[in-house]
């Protein structure tokens, strides 16, 4: 994904937007030669999969989603409805939407920033090492978080340019995989989700918290083989 690793960081919010990660996404189909996919992905992965199925439906075999629930396109813009949650779960997203503000707070000590974001949203802990979290910080430290936090800087911006999808279903085979202890991403925010995606199969990881695929790999993998058996 742009803005992390070792992949190019462009320059400018914008560049980060939903009709650039699609993009993206398709460009890999192409430069792999490849007619359509299974599409994975966790957090902003998930966020970005469920447009990627509705604006090229034809490159899609099936989705599966980690924690990131799909309900269609929002009736206010989102970051009005954040503003709005008495529990102020997605405080955080205002809070990266001014510009430099988070770099300044966050890029003195990312090892520290890290080591408390990966804790305080995990069940299962101990694969949250010293080592790991080195790969995360080296990563973040030579490529900065400009990029990674640009995404949510697009947040309105996306809901603007995806409003002429609304109404639209996703008909794929889809996969709603829930983690149960998710403080942000709660089970429950995945209710109602068949109205939009009606090929819907869901599953729910217990004891496990946002971190899903690192917390519970081999349930994970295993609910993913099953919902893909039938493909050849």
């Amino acid at each position: 994904m742009r803005g992390y690793g070792e992949t190019d960081k462009p320059e400018g919010i914008q560049a980060y937007d939903m009709e650039h990660l699609v993009a993206d996404m398709t460009g890999l189909l192409d430069a792999l030669e490849l007619e359509k996919a299974v599409i994975v992905g966790h957090d902003w992965g998930g966020v970005i999969i469920w447009p990627m199925a509705l604006m090229h439906p034809d490159r899609v075999e099936r989705v599966i989603s980690l924690n990131i629930p799909f309900h269609g396109h929002a009736r206010e813009r989102p970051t009005e409805s954040f503003k709005k949650l008495p529990d102020g779960r997605f405080n955080y997203i205002l809070y990266f939407q001014e510009p430099g503000r988070a770099e300044a707070d966050i890029e003195p000590d990312i090892t520290g920033w890290l080591n408390q974001t990966l804790r305080n949203i995990a069940v299962q802990q101990e694969w949250i090492t010293d080592e790991t979290i080195k790969v995360f910080a080296d990563a973040f430290e030579k490529g900065g978080i400009t990029g990674p936090i640009n995404y949510y800087r697009n947040v309105d911006r996306n809901w603007e340019l995806t409003a002429h999808l609304d109404g639209t279903q996703i008909t794929v085979p889809s996969l709603m995989i829930s983690a149960e202890g998710d403080p942000i991403l709660k089970p429950e925010t995945t209710q109602g989700m068949e109205a939009v995606v009606p090929n819907l199969t869901r599953h729910l990881v217990r004891d496990c918290g946002h971190w899903t695929q690192q917390e519970q790999p081999d349930e994970v993998n295993s609910v993913m083989v099953e919902f893909l058996a039938d493909l050849k």
